[in-house]
């Protein structure tokens, strides 16, 4: 009996131990255009711009707003009101992990900021649609869906969560205690 509790802890402690560790990444915050924050970096009132990911020229006004050292949003609105927000998160170090997590959120990396006017060194960048009537006045559009189909005013954070194998890890782990339990009763009744 003493040796089988021996053998289960071992093997407890070997599915544990290869098991990966999830934590859970803090989505930044970013305000949203129809009322940004921050110190305004840039503004041009006219002319043609780019938006990150998207290979299509556009007129209109720009304007770009300093968050912190890591985050800036910029606030584009052409004529027709249909404005284009990016939320740019500057990531000094950034696991492979990570980043790949982001990318299937929908975010574009950037490799040198200083393409797009901004310090060098690389960054993130995610686009949202926002009504910019009137130079920029509005916000989010009803239904404006954001990373992992969160709506854009309302995004905190996202966990990384497991995959199969870990469940399955954590399942095994879950029936050894049981049968440990279930052994150790029967022996006590005896």
């Amino acid at each position: 009996m003493k040796f089988l509790k021996i053998i289960l802890f071992f093997i407890l402690i070997f599915v544990s131990s290869s098991l990966p560790s999830y934590a859970a990444i803090q989505m930044p915050k970013f305000p949203v255009c129809s009322n940004p924050q921050g110190e305004l970096k840039v503004e041009y009132p006219s002319g043609t711009h780019g938006i990150p990911g998207d290979s299509n020229a556009y007129t209109g006004t720009d304007k770009v707003y300093n968050l912190s050292a890591d985050r800036l949003i910029q606030c584009f609105c052409p004529e027709n009101g249909n404005g284009i927000q990016t939320n740019w998160l500057r990531i000094n170090e950034i696991s492979d992990d990570d980043l790949n997590y982001y990318k299937n959120l929908g975010w574009i990396y950037i490799p040198d900021g200083s393409v797009w006017g901004l310090e060098n060194g690389p960054y993130l960048a995610y686009n949202t649609s926002y009504s910019c009537g009137n130079g920029g006045i509005g916000g989010p559009e009803p239904g404006d869906i954001g990373p992992a189909g969160i709506s854009t005013t309302n995004v905190l954070s996202l966990a990384g969560t497991g995959d199969s194998a870990r469940l399955f890890s954590l399942g095994i782990a879950g029936l050894l205690f049981m049968l440990l339990g279930v052994n150790t009763r029967s022996h006590e009744t005896k």
